[in-house]
């Protein structure tokens, strides 16, 4: 039962740093993308501004992306912290 229990958490804290390298991995090219996106909408509202208009709702949906992905890979290395993975 020990032996089982052991070979288990093995198996999922390997899991997890295979969660964790590819979500660490996501978030940087998530971060390259924001960081293209934020000049875009950077240059798209100074069109809005001076053709007097309002940009649309939910133009920021790519932050919201790397926020949400920022969030599970702080949840991946907590859950990783957990099961021993360092």
């Amino acid at each position: 039962m020990e032996k089982t229990r052991k070979t288990d958490a093995k198996t999922t804290a390997a899991g997890l740093t295979i969660d964790l390298t590819y979500a660490e991995e996501r978030v940087k090219t998530l971060e390259r993308e924001a960081a293209g996106h934020a000049n875009f909408c950077l240059s798209v509202g100074l069109v809005f501004d001076e053709l007097g208009v309002s940009p649309l709702p939910g133009m920021n949906t790519l932050l919201a992306r790397v926020v949400s992905v920022m969030g599970r890979v702080g949840e991946l290395e907590r859950d990783a912290l957990r099961a021993g993975i360092q």
